[in-house]
């Protein structure tokens, strides 16, 4: 089986980040990456992990390293 993997990570999408460390870059979905970033953050919060985009669309606030997630 072969798969074909478009883009490199030289432009990653997002930053895994867990506590103060960084875990590496990562893709995010082609559509509703604001939706996956929240619900990301949300299922993986109580574990320390969490994903920060690198440019937020253009409505949106990028997120910070060092904020907590809001619930």
């Amino acid at each position: 089986m072969t798969s074909t993997i478009t883009g490199t990570m030289a432009d990653p999408e997002g930053v895994l980040f867990r506590d103060e460390a960084t875990l590496g870059p990562i893709r995010l979905p082609a559509k509703h990456q604001a939706q996956f970033v929240q619900q990301f953050n949300q299922l993986y919060q109580a574990y320390g992990i969490r994903l920060v985009p690198v440019d937020p669309q253009p409505d949106e606030e990028p997120l910070k390293p060092s904020e907590p997630s809001a619930d």
